[in-house]
């Protein structure tokens, strides 16, 4: 008779728990945050808590809270209303007694690839002594003149927001635009390279990830199913021996610096 030995989770480091992750943003979730994860985590890694799910307190109008009320809304036309979500808060204005508001209209790109430099422009009947406020997910940069047009570098892939504001010369809202805009990851083919290709058994292997992902800050590898090695420094490189003929399999889970998983690769290899 053959026994079949019961599979066993692989046995996880001390350095490696488990951690709470916002769904949204890939921080670690705090008591506003929706939806959540629970993932690995090394111990001593600076993830800091999400700070995009806070409490957002804006003037909505009365009539109809779905719009934003304009700064010079009279108080018995306008409600305090509390968002835990800036994407939850509404993006168009309700028109005020004193009047409509300037038309913005912001051109971009609605899908932009990181590393890569994007043009924001800006089209409205801008006077002078206007001013034209650009936010992006809280980072604010004005403009004073024309030409309205903005360079943006993002720094890490996700969705973004971009408001714009026109204010006038006595610093009252003109008018107001917003727009949604998702940043990705450069497509590249990564694969795991092996040598010797054709390793034998007890001999020293070199698997290597070549073109990872271009936020990998950390790669959990597994030998047939059974974790090995937490690696953390770039080129990502596991260096093994393996003491049993045949087929075998590599697997490299890919992370980025806030313990959100990029993907998973893998490969099999033979020792002779």
């Amino acid at each position: 008779l053959i026994k079949i030995k019961k599979p066993t989770d692989w046995e996880r480091p001390e350095k490696v728990i488990y951690k709470t992750f916002c769904s949204k943003t890939g921080l670690i979730k705090n008591s506003y945050c929706k939806g959540g994860r629970v993932d690995l985590f090394i111990l001593g890694k600076n993830i800091p808590i999400c700070s995009y799910h806070r409490e957002y307190k804006v003037y909505v109008c009365k009539e109809n809270e779905n719009l934003l009320a304009p700064k010079d809304t009279l108080e018995n036309e306008k409600v305090l209303k509390i968002f835990y979500d800036p994407d939850d808060i509404p993006k168009n204005y309700c028109t005020s007694i004193k009047g409509g508001f300037t038309e913005i209209k912001i051109l971009v790109p609605q899908k932009i690839y990181l590393g890569n430099v994007v043009d924001i422009e800006i089209k409205t009947d801008f006077k002078i002594g206007d001013t034209l406020e650009i936010d992006i997910n809280g980072e604010k940069t004005f403009i004073n003149s024309p030409p309205l047009k903005y360079m943006w570098y993002p720094e890490k892939s996700g969705n973004y927001y971009i408001s714009v504001y026109l204010w006038g010369k006595d610093g009252t809202l003109k008018g107001s635009s917003g727009v949604k805009v998702s940043v990705l990851l450069e497509i590249k083919t990564t694969s795991i390279q092996i040598e010797p290709e054709k390793p034998k058994a007890n001999e020293l292997i070199l698997f290597t990830l070549d073109s990872p992902p271009q936020e990998a800050f950390s790669v959990i590898v597994f030998v047939d199913g059974l974790m090995k090695e937490v690696l953390t420094e770039k080129p990502f490189i596991f260096k093994y021996k393996e003491k049993k003929i045949g087929k075998h399999k590599i697997t490299f889970q890919v992370f980025n610096i806030y313990g959100v998983k990029l993907g998973t690769f893998e490969k099999d290899f033979y020792v002779y």
